[in-house]
């Protein structure tokens, strides 16, 4: 207990020093955690560069989905190594009565009950969502696209049954409303326009050359 009060003390007096006295921090006992912690110890120890570029790339970017000017899919074959994506397949749709309701109609409700089951089920779900959006986007019927993607991207019978069930089931709904606390939850602007959204969130990662 007093190991913890101390260190609580400890990090709320660095963090609460006035710009008179970051000159008599000893940057050196600064943990990198706490690098990036406030403007005035990063500038004074020499970390702002770094810190300017760790919070440039951890941003939070949401991107619009099953319209023609999205260009998520090559952005993310160009630059998957540098960021985290992080698809929520559920647009401005609601809940009413207990029940969702999409802005674009059933047939959306069924694509994205679809797409959170395969993002709980694949472990790289960004390939399977693309095909199953780019297939239906060339007047493909959505049952007619999720077998061509299932078969194209030869994903295991058995996964493409549970996630097919689970699309229809008490999961898939559960899935759903926990995609709609997260995107309530992260509180994006473009949500409030009625377009289906993926949210984008980058991530800063060194990359072994």
């Amino acid at each position: 207990m007093l190991v913890s009060l101390l260190c609580v003390t400890i990090l709320t007096a660095m963090l609460g020093l006035a710009s008179s006295q970051m000159s008599s921090l000893n940057c050196d006992s600064v943990p990198p955690s706490l690098w990036c912690s406030s403007q005035e110890m990063a500038k004074t120890c020499g970390f702002d560069a770094l810190c300017n570029k760790y919070l440039e790339a951890n941003q939070e970017k949401a991107l619009q989905k099953l319209f023609g000017g999205c260009v998520l899919h090559p952005r993310v074959q160009r630059f998957g190594k540098l960021v985290k994506t992080e698809l929520l397949p559920f647009g401005n749709a609601d809940l009413e009565n207990g029940n969702v309701v999409c802005s674009h109609g059933s047939l959306e409700c069924q694509v994205d009950s679809l797409e959170v089951c395969a993002i709980n089920y694949l472990d790289e779900p960004f390939h399977f969502v693309y095909c199953l959006e780019k297939k239906m986007g060339v007047k493909n019927s959505f049952k007619k696209a999720l077998k061509k993607c299932f078969r194209n991207l030869a994903i295991p019978l058995e996964t493409a049954r549970k996630i097919s069930e689970c699309s229809q089931s008490e999961i898939g709904a559960e899935l759903r409303k926990k995609t709609m606390d997260r995107i309530k939850e992260m509180n994006q602007k473009a949500m409030d326009m009625f377009l289906g959204w993926h949210l984008m969130v980058s991530a800063w990662k060194v990359l072994s050359t």
